[in-house]
């Protein structure tokens, strides 16, 4: 927003380029990505209401200070407090997702994939109508009223949270630490995973506007129609990927996200190893195909750290969840700060064609790992089943040492008081110890009976 002002701004401040309004951007997304474990791992100790609603307190009083930076005139002061500004913005977003996906987790174990696609519904209705309202808002009543009216209703939904949401229970719960989740080996695929495909979201942001302005002589508001395509069809399927993923698997859907994600990528300009022109359809089929990719790849990444950690022994609980949270929520908001950048970058080196068709074969690279992670650990689990399988019980509740009877003893009822005692050769239960010659002979009984048979000899 601080960028689309135009004049109030730049006219006083000539001195501060775009590169430098880039970095205000930026900069929420680089502490966003500091501060994401550093919350997950502190969560527990200071509960998940409260760091959502410090969460959201910072990011409502952030975003109605932003409102007045356009009345400083000294560019040096602008930028020092721009970047102040955005720094505490990523603080409380690393609040506000950790804690979100902690609470939500906790309260919906068995669908955090459904509730996932859910808030991605949400999460893709705001960037598609957001620009809509901010430049309305910005038409009315300048620069100043869409951080207002912003800020005012995100202070009043946490006003609902406040008094809606039930704190958590303090219940003494096992500790899991950001390590515990580092540590399996699923998770560092699922970390690329989230980065790239959040970079996938913002990849295009700077290039693909001036691409359809210059290659299909598209108008502003055509151009802005066909951005809002990607998102449409995130949110659309976002929700019927958590429910494929919580019912069935989510392992398949991540590859094929991947997949379907790079082969979009290869259509945009198209890639210049096609033979293919720019077509217009070509494009906006494209764009289609990269929002359903993004959902598959994007969606279930949180649902299967949970399933991973799950299968390496640790349960459901607050620290669990904080510490997927953290993880999640770092990878996530460096891809979405990487995106734009990376993509702004390759476009001015070699061109929007070009720096998508590259993009999209690291996507294809990434996708070719993952399935091959996946494939290897379903081989590794089908090979611990089948050994555990053909393991063969050990009973030990029968002990034995040197003086122990070697056959077991009988128990004698009524009818047998008066017979002639008898041992009863029975099969012993235990296979953990069978006797050999020469403990038998060593026993005492067997040793009496050598010394009478001699003595009589």
């Amino acid at each position: 927003p601080t960028a689309g002002t135009g004049a109030p701004v730049t006219s006083s401040l000539g001195e501060v380029t775009s590169t430098l309004i880039g970095l205000v951007f930026s900069m929420a997304t680089v502490t966003d990505f500091i501060f994401s474990p550093l919350v997950g791992k502190e969560l527990p100790n200071v509960g998940p209401k409260l760091v959502f609603i410090i969460g959201c307190s910072l990011v409502c009083g952030v975003t109605i200070l932003f409102g007045f930076v356009s009345e400083i005139n000294h560019w040096v002061s602008f930028l020092a407090i721009c970047y102040a500004l955005r720094a505490v913005q990523g603080v409380g977003t690393a609040c506000m997702f950790t804690a979100s996906f902690t609470i939500l987790a906790g309260a919906f174990p068995k669908s955090v994939g459904v509730i996932t696609g859910a808030l991605e519904v949400f999460s893709g209705v705001g960037f598609m109508v957001g620009p809509a309202i901010g430049g309305g808002l910005y038409a009315k009543g300048g620069f100043r009223l869409p951080f207002l009216v912003t800020g005012s209703a995100l202070a009043l939904s946490t006003l609902v949270v406040a008094l809606v949401l039930p704190p958590a229970s303090h219940k003494k719960q096992e500790k899991v630490s950001l390590l515990s989740v580092l540590r399996q080996p699923r998770t560092w695929l699922l970390i690329p995973t989230s980065l790239l495909s959040a970079s996938s979201l913002g990849f295009l942001d700077p290039s693909l506007g001036p691409f359809l302005s210059n290659q299909f002589k598209l108008s502003p508001s055509k151009v802005g129609l066909v951005f809002l395509i990607g998102a449409g069809v995130y949110a659309v399927l976002a929700p019927a990927v958590g429910y494929v993923g919580d019912t069935f698997s989510t392992k398949p859907l991540i590859p094929a996200g991947l997949l379907l994600t790079g082969v979009a990528y290869q259509l945009l300009g198209p890639c210049p190893l096609f033979p293919l022109k720019p077509v217009l359809w070509r494009t906006l089929t494209g764009l289609a195909l990269m929002g359903a990719g993004i959902a598959l790849s994007l969606v279930p990444t949180s649902a299967d750290m949970l399933v991973t950690m799950r299968a390496a022994g640790f349960k459901d609980s607050l620290p669990l969840h904080s510490a997927i949270g953290g993880v999640i929520g770092a990878s996530f908001s460096l891809g979405e700060g990487l995106g734009p950048s990376l993509g702004g970058l390759m476009d001015g080196a070699v061109g929007f064609a070009e720096a998508a068709a590259v993009f999209g074969g690291i996507l294809l690279f990434l996708c070719i790992i993952v399935t091959s992670g996946t494939l290897l650990g379903y081989i590794r689990s089908r090979s611990a089943d089948a050994d555990s399988a053909f393991e063969a019980p050990v009973a030990t509740d029968v002990e034995q040492d040197e003086t122990s009877p070697l056959l077991p003893k009988r128990k004698r009822s009524d009818a047998d008081v008066g017979a002639p005692t008898r041992p009863v050769l029975k099969r012993s239960r235990s296979y953990s110890r069978v006797p050999d010659a020469t403990a038998i002979l060593s026993t005492t009984p067997t040793k009496a009976l050598i010394r009478a048979l001699s003595i009589n000899e």
